[in-house]
């Protein structure tokens, strides 16, 4: 399928599609293995039409969620020193080490 074709169908009959498409992999899949198949690129297409239809649920499921915001070059630095001080801190010095014999 195309994924003009998939973009045009609502969420559940997307979801039923792609419940369509593994099942019917699965079926290739397992017919591979008891006798050739006709077309063997059929899998291929197969995993292509999940995967088309997969990356459009997500980008349908990203669409309603608010972006985060990219930092300033400023705010990054910051957040770069605030992480180095709580990691300096976090350290403990190391003990001395006593030499044997004294």
């Amino acid at each position: 399928m195309k994924a003009t074709e998939l973009k045009g169908l609502p969420d559940g009959e997307l979801r039923e599609k792609l419940q369509g498409f593994r099942e019917e992999i699965f079926n290739l899949k397992f017919k591979a293995t008891t006798e050739p198949i006709d077309n063997p690129g059929q899998v291929r297409e197969m995993r292509k039409d999940i995967a088309r239809a997969m990356t459009i649920l997500r980008e349908r499921e990203l669409a309603g969620k608010p972006r985060a915001k990219k930092l300033s070059r400023e705010a990054r630095k910051l957040a770069a020193e605030q992480a180095a001080k709580k990691k300096q801190a976090g350290k403990k010095k190391p003990a001395a080490k006593k030499k044997p014999g004294k």
